[in-house]
């Protein structure tokens, strides 16, 4: 399934820092993850030196979804967050606005 991965980097404070967000499709997970990790492949200067400060302190986390439409909401969301008015994403316009609750995995509860 195609879904949203955000990439994230421990600084020498132990500190987690927003590295990349991105859409990934099916399949295409581990390789994505493998290509915004690979200094020689990274393009942009500057997460490219972050790969070469920082290179086995790479995490990420990733979420499922389905829709295109929903992957676009989402990738716009962090994108509006993290740099307003940039303008760098397109959300589907089925919304006025958009919000994002972030479930903690550990405190669901199954039936």
């Amino acid at each position: 399934m195609g879904g949203i991965a955000e990439l994230y980097y421990r600084d020498e404070y132990g500190k987690l820092n927003l590295f990349c967000v991105t859409r990934t499709w099916y399949g295409g997970l581990r390789s994505s993850i493998r290509v915004m990790t690979d200094p020689e492949l990274e393009k942009d200067p500057v997460r490219h030196q972050i790969l070469l400060d920082y290179p086995k302190e790479i995490y990420y986390r990733y979420s499922l979804t389905e829709s295109l439409k929903d992957m676009n909401d989402i990738l716009f969301f962090f994108m509006e967050t993290l740099a307003p008015g940039a303008n760098t994403v397109k959300d589907s316009g089925r919304y006025e606005q958009i919000f994002l609750k972030e479930i903690d995995p550990q405190k669901l509860t199954t039936i």
